[in-house]
C-alpha cells in the first residue's frame, strides 16, 4: 500500500512527464497492437482453413462416391464378361430363329434366366441377353421373348449403331415401363457377345437403376443442397440427383462447363448467377469418368459469421488484457527506482541486504549493483581457483620429482654399466639393450627446456620403454601401433603415452595368464587429437571405472593406484585446459581402453 501511494505521488508530481505514464502508454501500444494483429491473423488463418476444409470435405465426399461407383462398375464389367463368355449365352446367340422352341433351347434359356436372376444385385434393375441373329431377348426380370414383344427397345438402335465401333460402352437412358406405369432412369452397360466370336451378333446389357444408386451415395452426412454429377469423357451426364438432367451435355450447365474446361481442376469457389458455389471435381482412375460436386457456399455462412463474432470477442479481450498487463508491467518497472536511490544513499547497506536475499529476480535497474557484487564474488572465486591450481601443480611437480632421482648421475652411471657389459660379452646383448633404452628414457626425462614435443618423438620414447618390457616379459604381450602419419608433427605433453602403456602392462596384461595385446591408436578428430590405448587384460569393474573417471574429472585421488594416469590427466588440463584430459572406457569383451584428448597444435 505504501508503494502504491509513492507511485501515485510520483505521477501527481510529474503528470504526463512521469516515467510511469510514459512506460504505461508505450507498453500498452506495444502490447495491444500485436494482440489485435494476432487476432486478425488468426481470423484470416482459420478462415482460410475453413475454406480449405470445405474443399477437402467435398473432395473426400466426392472421392467416396467415385470409389463406390468404380467398385460398382468393376462388378458390372466382371458380370458382363462372365455372361458374354458363357457357353450357354453363345449357344443362344448363335441359334437360328426357326430352332425355337425345342427342348434343348428351352433348357438353355432356363439356365441362363436362372443365372441372370441370381446375379442381379440391389442396384441392378435388370440384365438382358439379346441375339440379333434370332431376334430373341432374355431378361432377368421379364423372362424371354422376341424383341418385337419386349417392353424396352430404345437401346436397340444404339446397339446396332455402335457395335461395329466399340465392344463395350456405357450410356444413360430413360425407360417407360408400361406394366409398372412409371419411368425408370438407367445407367446401361453394353458388352458385345460372345467374346470368342468377332461377329458381334449379340449383346449383354446390364441396367443400373439410377434411383437405387442414389441411395449408395447418400448417408447421414449428405448435404441436401449438394448436387453430384457423373460425366463421361465426351461430357454427357450419366448421373445426377435431378433426373431431368440425365442425358444432357455438360455444356448446358455452367458449373460443369467450368470444371470440364480445366484439365487439372480440383476444387474452387465460383460466383455463378450471383450465387457463390463450391465446385469440386475428381477423376476416375478406372473409366475416365469425371465426378463433379456443386454446393452453394451459403451453407457455410453461419460458420463464417461465428468466426467473425469470435474475432471481435478476441479483440475486446486483447484490449482489456493489454491495459491490465501494461499497468502491471509499468508498476513492476517503476519499483526498482527505489532500489537505485537506496544504493546511492547507502551502498554498503544495499550490498549486504542483496547478498542475504535468497530469491531475487533480475531486472535492468539493478544491473549495475548486481555486477558490482558479482565482480567481488568473481575475484574471490578466481583467488580460490588459482590457489587450487597451484596446489595441483605442486602435487604434479612432487609426483614428477618422485620419478627423478639424480637423473644426470643415473644417466652417466647407466652409460658406464653399458660399456662394462659390452666389454664382458664383446658385443651387444639384452643387458646392453635394456641399459641403452633406459638411458634414452632418462635423457628425455632430463630435458626440461620444452614441455611439449612432437608426437613422433613421444611415440619413439614410448617404443624404447616397450623394448625394455618386452625383454623382461618375453612373449607376454604384443603391441600394435595404429597412428595416422598426418598427426606426427603435432605437439603433445612430454611423457604422456609411456605411463599409460605401463599401466596397461602392470594392471591389465601381467595378471593375465594368456598372451596379451596392446593396441595404440592415434587420429585427428576435428580440432582435437585423440589417442586410444586398448588392452585385452583383466580389465576393471564398471563401478571402479566410473569412480576413477570422477576422480580424473575433479582433480582428486583416493589411492596411489594409477598415479601415472592421474599425473598425466593433471598435466594435460594444466597445459591445455579443462576440456582436455584422460578418461577410461570399459570394453564389452575384456580389458580396458584409456582415451586421451589433446588440442591440435604444431
Amino acid at each position: 500500500m505504501k508503494n502504491g501511494h509513492r507511485i501515485w505521488d510520483y505521477i501527481r508530481n510529474y503528470k504526463f512527464n512521469s516515467l510511469f505514464i510514459k512506460n504505461f502508454l508505450l507498453i500498452l501500444i506495444l502490447v495491444v497492437f500485436p494482440l489485435i494483429g494476432t487476432s486478425i491473423g488468426i481470423y484470416i488463418y482459420y478462415g482460410n482453413i475453413l475454406k480449405d476444409e470445405i474443399g477437402a470435405a467435398h473432395v473426400n465426399s466426392l472421392s467416396k462416391v467415385k470409389d463406390t461407383m468404380d467398385m460398382v462398375m468393376r462388378e458390372i464389367d466382371r458380370l458382363s464378361v462372365r455372361f458374354a463368355s458363357d457357353e450357354k449365352v453363345e449357344e443362344l446367340i448363335k441359334l437360328n430363329k426357326n430352332e425355337f422352341p425345342d427342348y434343348d433351347t428351352i433348357s438353355i434359356l432356363q439356365n441362363i434366366i436362372k443365372t441372370i436372376s441370381i446375379s442381379a444385385s440391389d442396384y441392378i434393375n435388370s440384365i438382358y441377353v439379346y441375339s440379333d441373329k434370332n431376334k430373341y431377348i432374355l431378361s432377368s426380370n421379364r423372362g424371354g421373348t422376341v424383341i418385337s414383344y419386349f417392353y424396352d427397345t430404345n437401346w436397340l438402335h444404339e446397339f446396332i449403331s455402335q457395335r461395329n465401333i466399340k465392344k463395350h460402352w456405357v450410356s444413360s437412358r430413360r425407360v417407360n415401363d408400361f406394366f409398372a406405369e412409371k419411368y425408370y432412369y438407367f445407367l446401361s452397360s453394353f458388352y458385345l457377345a460372345p467374346l470368342s466370336d468377332p461377329g458381334r451378333e449379340g449383346v449383354v446389357l446390364v441396367n443400373l437403376d439410377i434411383d437405387r444408386l442414389k441411395s449408395l451415395f447418400t448417408d447421414e452426412n449428405y448435404n441436401q443442397m449438394e448436387s453430384i454429377y457423373i460425366c463421361d469423357r465426351t461430357g454427357n451426364i450419366l448421373f445426377s440427383y435431378d433426373n431431368s438432367q440425365i442425358g444432357m451435355t455438360a455444356e448446358s450447365i455452367p458449373e460443369l462447363k467450368i470444371a470440364l474446361e480445366q484439365e487439372n481442376f480440383s476444387d474452387e469457389v465460383r460466383e455463378i448467377n450471383g450465387v457463390k458455389e463450391v465446385i469440386t471435381q475428381v477423376r476416375s482412375q478406372y473409366n475416365d469418368w469425371r465426378y463433379i460436386s456443386v454446393t452453394p457456399l451459403n451453407v457455410y455462412e453461419s460458420k463464417m459469421r461465428n468466426l467473425v463474432h469470435l474475432m471481435w470477442l478476441m479483440i475486446f479481450i486483447d484490449i482489456a488484457t493489454a491495459v491490465v498487463v501494461s499497468f502491471l508491467i509499468s508498476v513492476r518497472v517503476f519499483m526498482p527506482i527505489k532500489g537505485i536511490i537506496a544504493l546511492l544513499e547507502n551502498p554498503e547497506s544495499y550490498f549486504q541486504r542483496k547478498k542475504h536475499t535468497q530469491k531475487e529476480r533480475f531486472n535492468e535497474f539493478i544491473y549495475i549493483a548486481k555486477n558490482i557484487i558479482k565482480s567481488f564474488d568473481e575475484n574471490k572465486h578466481m583467488e580460490e581457483e588459482l590457489s587450487r591450481r597451484m596446489d595441483m601443480l605442486k602435487k604434479a611437480q612432487a609426483a614428477a620429482l618422485q620419478a627423478q632421482i639424480n637423473p644426470h648421475f643415473l644417466y652417466n652411471t647407466l652409460q658406464t654399466i653399458n660399456w662394462l657389459a659390452m666389454g664382458l660379452t664383446k658385443d651387444e646383448n639384452d643387458v646392453t639393450n635394456v641399459i641403452e633404452a633406459l638411458s634414452d628414457i632418462l635423457r628425455v626425462s632430463m630435458e626440461t627446456e620444452n614441455h611439449l614435443i612432437p608426437i613422433g618423438e613421444e611415440i619413439a620414447h614410448a617404443k624404447r620403454y616397450i623394448e625394455i618390457q618386452q625383454i623382461r616379459y618375453k612373449n607376454k604381450f604384443e603391441v600394435i601401433w595404429d597412428v595416422e602419419e598426418d598427426i606426427m608433427n603435432n605437439l603433445i605433453a612430454k611423457i604422456t603415452l609411456q605411463p599409460i602403456i605401463e599401466n596397461a602392462i602392470y594392471h591389465g596384461i601381467k595378471p593375465k595368464k594368456e598372451k596379451g595385446h596392446i593396441v595404440i591408436q592415434g587420429y585427428a578428430e576435428g580440432d582435437h587429437i585423440v589417442f586410444g590405448i586398448l588392452d585385452d587384460g583383466v580389465g576393471m569393474s564398471q563401478n571402479k571405472i566410473t569412480a576413477l573417471n570422477e576422480e580424473l574429472a575433479n582433480y582428486y585421488a583416493k589411492d596411489d593406484q594409477h598415479i601415472g594416469i592421474r599425473n598425466i590427466n593433471q598435466r594435460i588440463k594444466l597445459i591445455f585446459g579443462e576440456e582436455y584430459g584422460v578418461s577410461l572406457i570399459g570394453r564389452e569383451d575384456e580389458g580396458l581402453q584409456v582415451k586421451v584428448i589433446i588440442p591440435k597444435l604444431r
